[in-house]
């Protein structure tokens, strides 16, 4: 009975019910306060990003009101006009940047730039078009034309595009401290003079321009981005300045005519492929250069143990006497047939004589390390005088693409040696 009577008082306590009208209301107890809400408010220019199509052309929002245009979809024929605005979904946006997308559209021939346009991406124009003429809206602020008809991005004083049917010399604008991407890609000029004011040269900046035969590169650039030089087939003669840290990817590739190239002492990294397709035979190496050397017209490391490449256009075999390694793509695309490699190498890298011409070659006992798809797609190699102690680590690929090699000449430590078939699983291409 105490049980049931606490009980009853709690329930009391707790609520305390009406049944007029057939409702019952509930009496909660006082609630403790609490700390106020402070609401997070979103950021005004908080916007989620949109990839929509208007027109057969892609646009990306870059903000609430503001759109990159990304892709002309359609075919593009006589006259182009950038469009200022754009609406989808009920709403306006604004095109304020334009992506590397009217390239390579062959019946372009006009271009006009709205006034709210700040940004173009890589290489907008360049490629196989028909394009002449670029005209910018009046109240723009970031581009301009400047002398034949040539874009400028005044905002950054970036020469940005070049009309690819000038003949002649060109002379770029003075103050100009950048060359945009492909600014001059597939152009006609015989030369271009660079005010001192430039620093940086963009990616296949003057790639192609078949009539070029000599450059030379301001003294302030430090910076020449890959490919820069590619193509220029006519290219005889360059001049580097000192401060260049580094020469791209494919630099010189195709530059059929440039026989010689002097190295200053202020690069520190040569990238793949850099001298393909040149007939370079002589390399200069300033002596203050920190990383690098010349012997013989080949350039070497600094210390002089690295063979880093072998001049492209030699037949003849080179004294190697001395090295220590022959480099990743040392022999690369060389005109090398015959090669007795000397004692005292130990190490051949990766891909050293990929695409080479050479026909026979003979690896000292001294080599200790011959890396994979060292002679990769070298179709001419007939013959191979390799160590016995390589055998059991060649690896795959080695001699991936040697089309004629069909044996392996074994030599043993007591001067005696062995034939053997190539192998299957060094002719597998693995990357």
């Amino acid at each position: 009975m105490k049980q049931r009577i606490i009980t009853s008082v709690i329930a009391l306590s707790l609520l305390s019910t009406m049944t007029a009208w057939g409702q019952t209301s509930v009496i909660k107890r006082e609630q403790a306060k609490q700390k106020p809400q402070v609401s997070k408010a979103k950021p005004q220019n908080s916007y989620k990003e949109k990839h929509f199509i208007v027109d057969s052309i892609e646009y990306h929002t870059r903000s609430a009101k503001e759109v990159l245009l990304y892709s002309v979809k359609k075919k593009v024929n006589g006259h182009f006009v950038i469009p200022e605005k754009v609406s989808f979904e009920g709403k306006e946006y604004t095109v304020v940047a334009i992506n590397n997308t009217l390239g390579n559209k062959k019946n372009l021939k006009e271009v006009t730039v709205p006034s709210s346009l700040k940004e173009m991406i890589g290489r907008p124009f360049s490629g196989d078009t028909a394009l002449t003429t670029i005209h910018i809206a009046p109240g723009n602020t970031t581009f301009e034309i400047v002398e034949h008809g040539a874009l400028m991005n005044k905002a950054i004083k970036t020469l940005m595009w070049v009309p690819t049917r000038l003949t002649g010399d060109y002379d770029v604008p003075a103050g100009t401290r950048h060359i945009n991407k492909g600014a001059f890609e597939d152009c006609r000029i015989s030369s271009v003079t660079m005010p001192s004011t430039v620093e940086s040269i963009g990616e296949c900046a003057l790639s192609y321009c078949k009539n070029i035969q000599s450059i030379i590169i301001p003294p302030n650039v430090k910076k020449i981005d890959s490919h820069v030089f590619s193509g220029c087939e006519r290219l005889k003669e360059i001049i580097l300045p000192d401060g260049l840290e580094e020469i791209g990817f494919e630099q010189f590739s195709c530059c059929w005519a440039l026989k010689k190239l002097r190295i200053p002492k202020g690069i520190r990294k040569i990238y793949k492929f850099a001298f393909w397709g040149t007939r370079i035979s002589d390399f200069e190496v300033d002596p203050a250069n920190p990383s690098f050397s010349a012997r013989n017209g080949m350039l070497c490391s600094k210390d002089g143990q690295t063979l880093v490449r072998y001049p492209t256009s030699w037949r003849a075999n080179k004294e190697l006497t001395g090295f220590k390694t022959i480099g990743e793509f040392a022999f690369y695309d060389t005109s090398i047939e015959d090669l007795t490699i000397p004692e005292g190498v130990i190490t051949i890298e990766t891909e050293a004589f990929r695409e080479s011409g050479i026909k026979s070659v003979n690896i000292p006992n001294s080599v200790v390390t011959l890396k994979d798809k060292a002679f990769r797609d070298c179709d001419k190699l007939e013959t191979i005088v390799l160590p016995y102690h390589l055998l059991n680590t060649l690896e795959k690929s080695v001699f991936y693409g040697c089309k004629k090699l069909k044996e392996i000449t074994l030599r043993f430590s007591d001067g005696s040696t062995k034939m053997v078939p190539v192998e299957e699983k060094w002719m597998k291409y693995a990357y």
